[in-house]
């Protein structure tokens, strides 16, 4: 394993269930490796229950250790259960939080936020890449002039790509890049070292934990309602035909980077590509549920006010598997109603608190011990009250986008009233519709449990630091 303190040591990669994408990728990782003479340990952590995919997907993985001259190291579900004990006892955490934390639970039907955590705990002393398994390592760069600039929003462009295969020459081009070289340049440095002499004084100072990169392929977000109401892109669909329109929606294909290396504070989602500044205290992923990003960035922001993100200009292609097309109406309520924005939402309530991020942590973790704690039928009072108060903003929110929108075609128009209405009555515990496998039971108690233990995890996280 490389050993400089400056440089990646480790490729983190998580799959489920999906052995040909992950032989896919990772092949296409080790040439990219190889062409630059670069060898960090890489670390799959798989988090398939099928016990056949499982298997083959660690088969594939020994295939390649021969390969490869850096090392590879491979970890089932049983491996972190091990780790989550062994931690539990060393540290004196109850090994029921360790679980969550590292295994999650499995009565939800996602838990890469717990893969996400062994990584972190697995890595502690290194700067790391965190990358999907069905990326391939093959980059784009926007055409355009490159023109520097600082940005606190996180100013992006957005483009509407309708060719299922090959990037338009006409907005992208095929670029050569060492993929660690890049998140190096950036990671853990401060501001003033990208920035140069314009960087503002408050920031000067402030180092980069985490870095990320956009990806050229369908959209990696799991709705594209939200894109279709930003500036940047509302501005694209006035000159838009029906077909064009309706193509976007059913691919998800819309693309998003800057067009310089951009420093900024705020929250935002996870790429494909994520580098993290594991030197130091980090904070943790929600294990359970879709989304876990979203709560990671915000929690990330609220209890580390001095760290900043910065995001690269390129993309990288991305394999994913096929989605199936829902209806607008959907989409909008399962978007802006599903558990991590109901989470991160108590989360921004919270004040800015200029303390240490231990303390910050145990802050937000004391928050959600404490609507846990509540009387069921308090507690599911609370998380209505929760959902419903993200909606109000949402479609107070759209209608003043729509009141202050001359120029758009009506078919745009229309999805965004029918967002709009559906939001106006939906069922609260609609956010909890897609998290668990089995519907018939209880998800509020189910929720109840993992609000609980996430708050529990947020408070001890610093002991494993």
């Amino acid at each position: 394993m490389e050993k400089n303190n400056e440089k990646i040591t480790t490729i983190c990669i998580s799959t489920c269930n999906r052995p040909k994408q992950l032989q896919l990728s990772l092949s296409s990782l080790i040439d990219h490796l190889e062409k630059y003479n670069r060898s960090p340990r890489i670390l799959i952590v798989d988090d398939s229950e099928d016990l056949q995919n499982a298997q083959q997907s660690k088969e594939i993985v020994s295939s390649y250790s021969p390969k490869y001259k850096g090392e590879i190291e491979f970890m089932d579900r049983n491996d972190r259960k091990n780790m989550a004990s062994k931690i539990a006892e060393k540290k004196n955490i109850p090994e029921e939080v360790m679980n969550f934390a590292l295994c999650g639970d499995k009565v939800s039907s996602i838990t890469l936020g717990s893969s996400h955590n062994t990584f972190l705990l697995k890595t502690q002393g290194e700067k790391i890449l965190i990358i999907d398994d069905d990326v391939v390592y093959r980059f784009f760069s926007p055409i355009k002039e490159e023109l520097p600039f600082f940005s606190i929003e996180n100013l992006n462009e957005y483009w509407f790509l309708k060719d299922k295969e090959t990037p338009p020459t006409s907005l992208f081009k095929t670029v050569e890049v060492d993929l660690l070289s890049v998140h190096e340049s950036m990671l853990g440095k401060k501001a003033s070292e990208i920035l140069g002499e314009d960087t503002p004084d408050y920031i000067k100072d402030l180092e980069i934990i985490d870095t990320y990169m956009g990806a050229y392929g369908d959209s990696p977000m799991e709705s594209h309602i939200p894109l279709l109401l930003l500036p940047q892109v509302r501005k694209k669909l006035k000159n838009i035909s029906l077909e064009e329109y309706k193509m976007i929606k059913e691919t998800r294909r819309i693309i998003q980077t800057p067009l310089s290396p951009t420093v900024y504070q705020g929250v935002m989602c996870i790429s494909m590509i994520m580098g993290v500044d594991n030197r130091g205290l980090t904070p943790p992923f929600m294990p359970i549920g879709r989304g876990h990003d979203l709560v990671f960035g915000t929690t990330r922001y609220t209890a580390f006010p001095s760290k900043l993100s910065a995001y690269i200009p390129l993309l990288i292609e991305h394999k994913r598997p096929g989605k199936e097309a829902r209806p607008v109406a959907y989409d909008s309520i399962y978007e802006f109603t599903k558990m991590s924005r109901v989470t991160a939402s108590f989360i921004n309530e919270i004040e800015d608190i200029e303390i240490e991020p231990k303390e910050n942590l145990q802050i937000i973790g004391n928050k959600f011990i404490n609507i846990a704690k509540e009387p069921e039928p308090s507690f599911v009072r609370i998380m209505e009250a929760q959902c419903q108060k993200i909606t109000r903003a949402i479609i107070n929110h759209i209608n003043n986008i729509i009141a202050n929108s001359s120029g758009m075609p009506d078919f745009w128009i229309n999805d965004m009233k029918s967002i709009t209405s559906a939001l106006g009555s939906p069922d609260p515990k609609l956010f909890m519709a897609d998290i668990i496998k089995n519907h018939r039971e209880d998800r509020m108690v189910i929720l109840q449990k993992w609000m609980n233990l996430y708050g529990q995890l947020l408070q001890e996280w610093h002991k494993l630091f």
